[in-house]
């Protein structure tokens, strides 16, 4: 029995099309757009190294010597803090700001590349939010959120980026805000400062994941990080459920805690698939107006796993909800 009599000649055409054709051009265009954009964000760290010198770090270099941060996080922080309150020329500022729509132009073409040619954004964006509280799925979270906001927002993630080369120079250029454990105390003071009407970044919203860590969707775990309620009011902030492929298909979760080499193939894997899909909706929860940080926290991640439709787990590893049929996360594709 020949190959063709098990499997159509139609698939084996349309497999040597995606193998041979579709993938390489991909990741060609991938690699070239990444490693440019690695490439500005490397000078751009350089350019801030040379005006620090002469501007030296401050209060954070001060609180790491107090409180015993680590130093390399707290020096990357103490940059943010000078650039977002414009303590930079006014010329380095205008870089600043190109590189950041730069940023933005690459997001979408490592999407296009990745086969996400178009997202679909549901709900409404609320202007008025500073925060925005999202699910965590994996490292291309940023390039799906970049996308659906039209801009590259200030994410805040963990230290471990901060070891992570390639992750490392793309994060520090963009304001990335690394948060180390013992940096948790004056964090949040930190974050409101990056918010206030005199900070030059007022007009990007910040990005939180209180899960703290990517997960696979299939429930909502229980969120570690309540300090990202205490950052703003509950008027000021919005949810923002994320996510791909339903339950049973692929999924390009990748958690930091991975080896590099599955990074690699999830990207080599999408990289493939003519179209994927996403999905980002925009809500904004209902919040007790005098609700602790916890009850606010919980009031999002219920409200966020409702437009989800995946179970809430508890802490007891069980579900507060029932688990439900997953098939509705896979987006109908057009014919």
């Amino acid at each position: 029995m020949t190959p063709t009599a098990v499997y159509p000649r139609s698939n084996f055409v349309r497999r040597g099309y995606r193998v041979f054709i579709l993938l390489p051009l991909r990741l060609c265009a991938f690699v070239t757009t990444l490693g440019l954009l690695w490439v500005e964000s490397v000078a751009h760290i350089l350019l801030c190294f040379l005006l620090n010198v002469r501007l030296g770090p401050r209060a954070t270099q001060h609180a790491a010597e107090e409180a015993g941060t680590n130093s390399r996080v707290a020096f990357v922080n103490d940059w943010l803090k000078l650039r977002l309150n414009a303590e930079y020329p006014t010329w380095f500022m205008k870089f600043h700001d190109t590189h950041l729509r730069v940023a933005h132009f690459a997001a979408k073409v490592a999407l296009f590349c990745l086969g996400y040619s178009k997202l679909d954004v549901q709900g409404e964006r609320d202007p008025q939010a500073d925060v925005l509280v999202c699910n965590h799925r994996g490292i291309i979270d940023a390039l799906v959120l970049s996308f659906a906001l039209n801009q590259v927002p200030i994410f805040v993630g963990g230290a471990s980026i901060v070891e992570l080369p390639f992750l490392r120079e793309l994060g520090i250029s963009l304001d990335l805000y690394f948060v180390d454990e013992s940096m948790r105390k004056f964090a949040v003071y930190e974050l409101r400062d990056l918010l206030s009407p005199k900070s030059s970044t007022r007009r990007r919203p910040l990005v939180v994941f209180p899960e703290g860590s990517a997960d696979y969707g299939t429930s909502l775990r229980t969120w570690i990080h309540p300090g990202c309620f205490q950052i703003v009011s509950a008027e000021r902030m919005q949810g923002v459920a994320l996510t791909f492929q339903g339950l049973g298909e692929f999924s390009p979760t990748w958690p930091l805690s991975s080896r590099l080499h599955t990074l690699f193939g999830i990207l080599f894997f999408l990289a493939q698939i003519p179209s994927n899909r996403s999905r980002v909706e925009f809500i904004k929860p209902k919040v007790a107006e005098n609700a602790t940080r916890e009850e606010m926290m919980e009031d999002f991640r219920r409200a966020i796993a409702s437009a989800l439709d995946v179970p809430v787990a508890n802490e007891r590893g069980g579900y507060d909800m029932p688990p439900v049929s997953y098939t509705h996360l896979t987006l109908p594709t057009k014919a």
